[in-house]
């Protein structure tokens, strides 16, 4: 039934391997229509199936790229937290994690604090 012909296998396995699910579906219908209808059904489902893989691929990309920015910012904020400890505990002369006016004010003013924040654009 399906094999009459070379251009009928030609044509069955060409659909038959493009959209397997649709096999019973249009099967007779391209009996009867020229051989050009199948290949613009075939040229029609190339085309959406690259559609939507570059639509698909789009998607993983911009996850991707969302995902190294925040892990990204992350890091820097880690950075900063970790430079900013070390900046206070520096003036925390008696080791009970609370700095004095003076020593905010001295640390305000040091160059270190300055550029610990000017590197985090702060």
């Amino acid at each position: 039934k399906y094999f009459s012909s070379i251009p009928m296998s030609m044509q069955m396995l060409l659909l038959t391997s493009v959209t397997p699910d649709l096999v019973d579906y249009y099967s007779g219908d391209f009996d009867q229509m020229p051989f050009y209808y199948g290949v613009i059904f075939f040229v029609f489902i190339l085309l959406v199936s690259f559609t939507t893989l570059n639509l698909l691929l789009g998607v993983l990309v911009n996850v991707v790229a969302l995902v190294a920015n925040t892990e990204t910012e992350m890091l820097q904020i880690e950075v900063l937290r970790e430079d900013l400890l070390r900046v206070l505990s520096s003036a925390d002369h008696n080791g009970d994690n609370l700095i004095t006016k003076e020593a905010f004010d001295m640390i305000i003013t040091e160059s270190e604090l300055c550029k610990t924040l000017a590197d985090a654009n702060i």
